[in-house]
C-alpha cells in the first residue's frame, strides 16, 4: 500500500509546502506548518514518479509523449468518473490520458506556480 501524500498551495503567500504524516489534520489526515492567512489549496500525490524520480501530484504541468512519439504537456487532475489521476492534455482539454501511457512524463511545472506554462 502506497503512503498517501497531500501538498498545499497556500494563496496569500504563494508557497507550496509538502505535508507529512506527523502533521496532523483531521480534514485529511495530515497538518500543514502555515501561518494564518490566505486559502489552502490542497493536492494529493498520485503515486507516479515521472522519469527524474520526481513524485507526480494533482495540478503538476507534465510533458510527455505518447508511443506514436508525438509531444505534448496538460496538467495532472482527478478524475471522479474513472476514480483515477488523468492527464488532460492543455493544446486538447477534451482529451484525457491514464498517467500509464505517457511515455517520458517530467514534471515541467505546476498550475500555481507556473501559470504560463498553461498557454497552448
Amino acid at each position: 500500500m502506497r503512503e498517501i501524500k497531500f501538498r498545499e498551495w497556500e494563496t496569500e503567500r504563494e508557497t507550496m509546502v509538502v505535508g507529512v504524516r506527523e502533521e496532523y489534520d483531521d480534514s485529511v489526515g495530515f497538518r500543514f506548518a502555515h501561518e494564518e492567512g490566505g486559502e489552502r489549496i490542497l493536492m494529493q500525490c498520485t503515486g507516479a514518479k515521472d522519469f527524474n524520480d520526481v513524485e507526480i501530484y494533482e495540478g503538476d504541468i507534465i510533458q510527455g509523449c505518447f508511443k506514436s512519439g508525438k509531444f505534448f504537456k496538460g496538467t495532472v487532475v482527478y478524475e471522479n468518473a474513472l476514480a483515477a489521476f488523468v492527464l488532460s492534455v492543455i493544446e486538447f482539454p477534451i482529451f484525457e490520458f491514464q498517467l500509464s501511457e505517457i511515455y517520458y512524463p517530467k514534471v515541467i511545472g505546476n498550475i500555481y506556480e507556473n501559470p504560463e506554462l498553461m498557454e497552448g
